[in-house]
């Protein structure tokens, strides 16, 4: 108890937070968060998703093969250096 009367719960830390990788690593969290969106997508047809092109470099071979072996359809990875970093495009296209 401390010294406002409230219980304090103390764990241990076994990785780091959130918030500190996303302050170590601000493309990889953006690229995680891209196929986040893309793996909320509904339909029928392949899934396009366009990123700026800083993250098609992080997107590891196994993240996009796990992707389509959730979704039960193909991948697909456009760039556009329009795009800011934490605003992906993902969408449905005919297959």
């Amino acid at each position: 108890m401390n010294g406002f009367g409230f219980v304090q719960i103390i764990a241990r830390l076994e990785g780091p937070s959130l918030l500190h990788r996303f302050a170590a690593s601000r493309v990889g969290m953006c690229a995680r968060f891209a196929l986040r969106q893309a793996e909320m997508l509904e339909g029928a047809g392949a899934v396009l998703v366009t990123v700026h092109p800083a993250l098609k470099a992080k997107f590891r071979p196994e993240w996009l093969d796990e992707l389509a072996r959730r979704m039960g359809r193909e991948v697909r990875i456009g760039t556009d250096p329009g795009l800011a970093l934490e605003a992906p495009n993902a969408q449905i296209v005919a297959a």
